[in-house]
């Protein structure tokens, strides 16, 4: 059994196939973000059937508790579109070292301060709802 690096097909003097970095951390910021904004609307969703159930049935104090605790996943939420941001920057680093396409990275990037601007929203929405309330 041949291994990986062995190349049976490829020509003794061809080079090794380059790294690509800048792609993989521009994917990854990418998928991230994706996932984040699919994530956003949800959030906003269960923080609007939080507070239609909070009219009805909670005192004001334990509105503010379910607020703090909805501010949880949201500050996850936060840091993982930071994450996102920081792969993508990382990757365009890397692609500019490397003289390859920022095409992923510069896509990740945009794409991950959308999902950090909707957290944020999210994050002041979750606080206006209850102060509301």
């Amino acid at each position: 059994m041949t291994s990986f690096s062995e190349r049976p097909f490829a020509t003794p003097d061809a080079p090794e196939p380059l790294p690509r970095p800048a792609g993989d951390w521009g994917l990854a910021s990418l998928l991230l973000g994706c996932v984040l904004l699919l994530m956003a609307p949800l959030m906003m969703l269960i923080m609007m059937w939080g507070s239609e159930i909070g009219v009805r049935h909670w005192s004001r104090s334990r509105t503010w508790t379910v607020a703090f605790i909805v501010a949880v996943p949201l500050l996850c939420l936060l840091g993982l579109s930071i994450m996102g941001l920081v792969g993508a920057s990382q990757g365009m680093r890397d692609a500019r070292l490397r003289r390859m396409s920022m095409g992923l990275p510069v896509t990740g990037l945009v794409v991950c301060c959308v999902a950090l601007l909707f957290s944020l929203i999210n994050l002041v929405a979750c606080f206006l709802i209850a102060g509301d309330v």
